[in-house]
């Protein structure tokens, strides 16, 4: 349980690192299959009992799953198990010789299941206990439990919350749960006390298959992501659902791995050729296998995969097939998996947005609609629907029952969810949609001059009334292009001798900021012929059919503007000074031929960031709201949105901050984050140590520093094992009268050093230092100010090999080792006596909160070694600077979901706490008073009305209703 320090302002001692020692001894009884499993752990790894050569065999009298009354009886005798079944006695062997044969059990029991929480402490749980991670909870009657010849009030256990509504003292007969209609459309099974429904092959949901399944559209940049663990966890079995409908022939579908190590586990599936095809890499090869039904027909289809060991059983609809894994392996390492975009989340510290995010995936992401999504027993698509009212009720368990909601609380802030909800599956999916910016975006395709038609189809959405939407150029100067003006579509061509322009006013308005549907064709032979369609409304060039004298071959197409550079032979003032495009595309699709016949066929949408010549600023998906057109902004990730650069996190109908990188912590990470506070006297340093060793090819650092010392200090110190050189080093050091930040590290290819000379760390104000390793590329940042970067292209070494201790505050080498422990040197060296002083909050390392676990928070695979003269301080209050120096986005932090009336329009001005606004800040707010109780002040005004329009200048199709949302 993690223990938050209060606001009483007292010191709170930092969690004695001995006090911290549990043990890993563990004792499990499973059923697999029906029979009985046993799993004993004396301190010297897991042993699974020879049990194989019995609950694998159809007639055996293990066999428990049968409706009968069973008796068992287990001793543990110097490590040997000795069980009864029924009567029946069998001495069961380990699979190999333990070191210790004593069995230490200090922790909690379980009998019939385990709490979401346990299931998500990482190593808490081994891999082998193949029921906790699969959330096979036992279904069936207790009875006469008896530990050590002591009864177990299994009646008492039964009132608490977390049983309450599972479990009924008494045993009843099974038997008659399922009727007719129970479960339809699904499938009933008969449970012990209720019936058990089935609805992953429908699109129903709910107990008893009864509730419509939230349906959730992926266009090829949306996704969903969760973090299993905050390390690599192993499984030995994984159990998968899914039901989805789709037309893609390739992509990328579902993705389990790790984001930070090294090694190369991974549990994909992709459609090739219309076919599922599923692979799994245990650490040494790649493992695949192709299932032979069609999927991408646009029907809906139910997948299940299931994994136990080497045994593989892969279902599509009613197809099945079981196959044995080739591999020595069976341990899967991974820590979060991902459906629909597989792209993990974009690089923190990046100088470009667009070059850093619109990276060339190597195949396209899903596109199409999920229904049902299952990962080892749990419903994410149940999850996803509860979460937002989970998240904005006061009161979660009055709505939510408290099972379910413990679920939920345990995930909430592991899961993002950038896909859209879907009222049906009938309307387009806006596939692979691209947003221009309002200062000038741009993206070229080559076209081949040998094609004499050209056939372009999309979707608009813009609130623009002038602009460049698209641009075919040919190396002659010749162009065609199709632009706005005053909300209208309209074509202006410069061919040969020819010039004219031809504005679809049939098609009315199409700046409104819904969705439109346009096709435009070109061909080019002894006449030049042109057509559009809007929202299926035919527009032809009245003057556009007509002959041209010499050939025209197009070679260019820009999508977005104009061309950015001068153009050769180009007429003068044609394409001079013309407004690009601010709006979004959809579904494009580009396709050429030789010959007139051929010219209306179009072709499959093509993912644009995929076969692009050139771009700028460009952005993956449409974010385009207006003032009147504004979508739940309440609900939906914006800029400035979390505080001190905190990472907003979408949800379906609303979101969540991130604040791991910002140095802060609370709601839009504008609280205080766990403080630990180093006093001069006093040489503090904490010493963490991961077991197991961890290999990583990424690492991202974030901590706030408030300090006033100037001797040269190590900050943190990242080491390797012994017969490892790699490091990763943060110190402050002197420079020219500043004591400024200095980065140092070795990945196996030299030492390398990147220094932030600009920033004096030492100047008594609060910093937030933000530091991102990508193999051998390292990235620095101090407050707002610019990112360095440095990198190493000749490097060899890209990963950080055997991760073992971090150093908190102290440099290693001054540490004396007694008898196993480290302690500050008494040396009387000055070099040796440098230790921080002063204090670092939020203090983070690929997501886990170092300072929370100096204060007691479990992270198995990470304890605490040592720790000398630290103390939490819940009161501090860093010393903010002016505005303009505060770190990126915290003047702009709102309040997630604050309600306002459709007609005000605000952009809140946020003062984070506890400073407020400091007198003589050129806003003059000196005595605001927060409006929440994260000290958040929100300004609103007025916009004056919206002015009607004669009728004149509009018509119906104005407002001609979206094709999607």
């Amino acid at each position: 349980m993690k223990r938050k320090a209060g606001a009483s302002g007292r010191l709170l001692e930092v969690v004695n690192a001995s006090d911290l020692l549990t043990g890993t001894d563990l004792f499990s009884l499973e059923l697999r299959e029906g029979y009985l499993v046993l799993l004993l752990n004396t301190g010297s790894g897991i042993n699974e009992f020879q049990t194989e050569s019995i609950w694998r065999q159809t007639k055996s009298p293990w066999f428990s799953a049968d409706g009968k009354e069973h008796s068992v009886e287990i001793r543990l005798i110097d490590g040997y198990l000795q069980v009864k079944f029924d009567g029946m006695e069998n001495h069961m062997n380990l699979t190999k010789t333990p070191r210790y044969t004593f069995l230490n059990l200090n922790g909690d029991l379980y009998v019939g299941g385990l709490p979401e929480e346990l299931r998500l402490s990482n190593n808490e749980l081994p891999p082998q206990v193949w029921s906790a991670h699969l959330r096979k909870d036992f279904i069936g009657c207790i009875g006469h439990l008896v530990i050590d010849e002591e009864p177990a009030d299994l009646h008492l256990e039964a009132m608490a919350t977390w049983a309450r509504d599972h479990v009924e003292h008494g045993c009843r007969s099974p038997s008659g749960a399922c009727e007719a209609d129970t479960c339809a459309p699904g499938v009933c099974d008969e449970g012990w006390a209720e019936p058990l429904c089935e609805c992953a092959d429908t699109n129903r949901d709910g107990p008893h298959c009864k509730q419509e399944a939230q349906i959730l559209t992926f266009n090829g940049f949306q996704g969903i992501e969760m973090h299993l663990s905050k390390l690599p966890d192993q499984s030995e079995a994984e159990s998968l659902v899914l039901r989805f409908q789709t037309l893609q022939k390739h992509c990328s579908l579902f993705e389990s791995a790790s984001a930070i190590s090294t090694a190369p586990d991974k549990f994909g599936l992709e459609i090739k050729d219309g076919r599922v095809m599923l692979f799994y890499n245990f650490g040494h090869k790649t493992w695949n296998v192709s299932t032979k039904p069609q999927i991408s027909d646009g029907s809906w289809h139910t997948l299940r995969v299931l994994r136990r060991s080497r045994r593989l059983e892969v279902k599509v609809d009613d197809t099945s097939l079981v196959y044995n894994i080739s591999d020595e392996a069976t341990m899967l390492d991974s820590d979060y998996i991902c459906i629909g975009n597989l792209g993990k989340s974009p690089d923190i510290l990046y100088k470009d947005s667009h070059a850093s995010y619109l990276k060339v995936p190597e195949s396209d992401a899903f596109v199409g609609r999920l229904s049902q999504f299952y990962i080892n027993g749990l419903n994410v698509m149940s999850l996803v629907r509860t979460l937002p009212e989970f998240r904005n009720s006061h009161d979660h368990l009055r709505k939510i029952k408290e099972p379910e909601a413990s679920i939920i609380n345990a995930w909430k802030d592991n899961i993002g969810v950038s896909a859209s909800a879907a009222e049906n599956d009938a309307d387009d999916i806006l596939e692979f949609p691209i947003q221009f910016g309002d200062n000038g975006g741009l993206l070229e395709y080559v076209l081949d001059p040998q094609k004499r038609c050209t056939t372009l189809a999309f979707f608009m959405k813009t609130r623009s009334t002038t602009g460049v939407i698209f641009t075919l150029l040919a190396s002659s100067g010749d162009f065609i292009h199709l632009e706005l003006v005053s909300g209208m579509l309209s074509i202006r061509y410069n061919i040969d001798i020819i010039r004219g322009q031809s504005t679809a006013r049939n098609a009315g308005y199409v700046n409104n900021t819904s969705w439109h549907k346009l096709k435009f064709g070109i061909c080019m032979a002894q006449t030049l012929l042109l057509t559009m369609t809007v929202n299926e409304i035919k527009h032809e060039a009245p003057s556009t059919n007509i002959s041209i004298n010499r050939p025209v071959l197009f070679t260019r197409l820009l999508l977005g503007g104009p061309p950015d550079k001068p153009v050769a032979y180009q007429p003068q003032n044609q394409l001079e000074n013309q407004q690009n495009y601010y709006g979004c595309l959809a579904t494009i699709s580009v396709s050429q031929s030789s010959n007139e016949g051929e010219a209306d066929n179009v072709s499959e949408p093509i993912n644009p960031l995929r076969f692009f010549k050139s771009l700028h600023n460009v952005d993956a998906g449409c974010h385009l709201r207006g003032d009147v057109w504004e979508e739940d902004t309440a609900a939906t990730c914006r800029p400035g949105v979390c505080g001190f650069g905190g990472r907003c996190v979408q949800q379906l109908k609303t979101y969540f901050c991130d604040c791991s990188m910002s140095g802060f912590t609370g709601p839009v990470c504008t609280d205080v984050a766990t403080t630990v506070t180093f006093s001069e006297s006093e040489r503090g340093c904490a010493v963490l140590e991961f077991n197991p060793l961890r290999n990583t090819t990424k690492d991202a650092i974030a901590f706030g520093i408030q300090t006033k010392h100037r001797e040269p200090v190590v900050l943190l110190h990242i080491t390797s094992h012994s017969n490892s050189l790699d490091f990763l080093r943060i110190e402050m050091t002197n420079f020219r009268k500043r004591s400024v930040l200095r980065l140092t590290y070795n990945m196996g290819s030299g030492i390398q050093v990147l220094q932030d000379s600009s920033t004096d760390l030492a100047d008594g104000n609060f910093h937030v230092i933000r530091v991102v390793r990508s193999m051998s590329t390292a990235k620095l940042q101090i407050d707002s100010e610019d990112v360095l970067e440095h990198h190493s292209p000749n490097a060899n070494g890209t990963d950080f090999n055997k991760v073992q201790q971090i150093y908190i505050g102290c440099d290693p080498t001054t540490l004396n080792v007694r008898k196993g422990a480290a302690i500050p040197s008494l040396s009387r060296d000055s070099a040796a006596n440098r230790f921080f002083v002063g204090h670092l909050t939020g203090l983070t390392l690929n997501g886990i909160s170092l300072g929370d676990i100096l204060i007691g928070e479990s992270v198995p695979g990470l304890y605490l070694k040592m720790s000398h003269a630290l103390v939490i301080d819940p009161s501090f209050t860093p010393n903010l600077r002016q505005s303009s120096h505060l770190p990126a986005n915290d003047m702009e932090a709102v309040q997630p979901l604050v309600s306002r009336p459709p007609s005000i329009k605000a952009y809140p001005l946020v003062i984070a706490k506890p400073t407020c606004i400091e007198p003589g800040v050129y806003n003059k707010l000196a005595n605001c008073k927060p409006s929440n109780p994260h000290g958040i002040v929100q300004p609103r005004w007025n916009l004056p009305p919206l002015e009607a329009k004669e009728s004149s200048r509009w018509n119906k199709e104005q407002y001609a209703p979206p094709y999607a949302h």
